[in-house]
């Protein structure tokens, strides 16, 4: 069984130091801070060192930075260890365009759903995923709920959105 700091070491020898921004080895969970362009092949490595299990994937909003964090929860179930990866986004870019991250549904197919919750809440964009449409909102919805400055349409359809304060 590897411990945080020796997972850090693995990916350390086998993608370099380039791949990761950073690494932070709390005592609630140990997070890595990999490149985007870098996900894919890491998570790959990752799975074969008995991640099995993508529990989650969530994202964070930080308008007044531009930025997005996406970030996985991966769980070795057979080692009784877990980490987790950050992806850290220009949150719109110069043209408008939504920020995107590659799609890990070929790696765990629980991603599918995940990342379109994402997508859904927050307008993230995931590359090659099989389906990324609206799953919890209807699909003409405007806007991205989690984001902090959305903002809710009035009106749906001719019917009043109205919010509990």
């Amino acid at each position: 069984m590897q411990n945080p700091e020796q997972i850090y070491e693995n990916l350390l020898a086998n993608f370099g130091e380039a791949s990761l921004m950073s690494a932070d080895f709390s005592v609630l969970q140990t997070t890595f801070v990999v490149k985007t362009e870098m996900l894919v092949p890491i998570c790959e490595h990752l799975q074969s060192l008995y991640f099995d299990h993508l529990a989650c994937i969530t994202a964070i909003d930080f308008p007044k930075e531009n930025k997005m964090e996406v970030v996985y929860n991966l769980t070795a179930l057979t080692q009784e260890i877990s980490i987790a990866l950050k992806i850290q986004l220009v949150r719109i870019d110069e043209q408008g365009k939504l920020p995107t991250v590659p799609s890990l549904t070929r790696l765990w197919g629980g991603a599918n759903w995940l990342e379109r919750e994402v997508y859904d809440m927050f307008g993230i964009v995931f590359s090659a995923h099989p389906d990324l449409r609206r799953i919890l909102m209807p699909a003409d919805w405007e806007g991205y709920p989690l984001q902090k400055d959305y903002v809710v349409q009035e009106k749906y359809h001719g019917i009043t959105v109205n919010l509990i304060n």
